[in-house]
């Protein structure tokens, strides 16, 4: 790798947030150390991926079931249904998290985001 990335140090303000209850933020700044990471590997980040799922930072998402789900299985495989039930916040099929527990906070974290928001909306407002 030609460009030398300290993940951990530019995760650490991110995993203190965490650490300190701080969900919301610790997300946003994730999401900006991640971007600024990926523009700072240019072509090696595919190398820094690599790194960046031996974090805790990147066991912590996994605790969420939309994360994972997403994470094992990116490119539009069968199982999207069951990605729309989490936002949709219907569970008649998949588990909710546990209330109270990490993996709730990141779930509500994630469901509650611009993009999950969206999709949110156009069914609302579209699919009726």
């Amino acid at each position: 790798m030609t460009t030398h990335i300290n993940i951990e140090e530019r995760l650490a303000p991110s995993m203190q947030a965490f650490k300190d209850n701080h969900t919301s933020e610790a997300v946003d700044i994730a999401r900006a150390a991640l971007t600024k990471m990926r523009t700072d590997a240019g072509d090696d980040w595919a190398a820094v991926i690599k790194l960046l799922r031996e974090t805790e930072l990147f066991k912590l998402s996994q605790l969420c079931p939309f994360t994972k789900h997403s994470f094992t299985k990116p490119r539009s495989y069968p199982g999207d249904a069951l990605l729309l039930d989490w936002i949709y916040q219907d569970f008649r099929l998949p588990p909710k998290p546990a209330v109270d527990s990490f993996s709730s906070v990141i779930y509500s974290n994630t469901v509650t985001s611009p993009p999950a928001q969206a999709v949110s909306w156009r069914k609302q407002h579209l699919a009726h």
